[in-house]
């Protein structure tokens, strides 16, 4: 989650954020484009990344 986007969560300006990680985010990608080159079967369909719900009450406390 961006900077700039947890701070107007801390601020007010936003209820809530959904966040995602993005080592995982990025892990996939890369997995995923190296599937298509090479014409392997894509393993990641349906693939659920874990989210993150992000507001006043726990903005403080989540895992970085």
């Amino acid at each position: 989650t961006q900077q700039d986007a947890i701070e107007a969560l801390k601020r007010g300006k936003i209820a809530a954020l959904a966040t995602q990680p993005g080592y995982e985010i990025g892990y996939e990608m890369i997995r995923y484009i190296t599937e298509q080159k090479t014409k392997l079967p894509d393993k990641g369909n349906g693939l659920i990344i874990g989210t993150e719900l992000l507001n006043s009450e726990n903005v403080e406390t989540r895992e970085e």
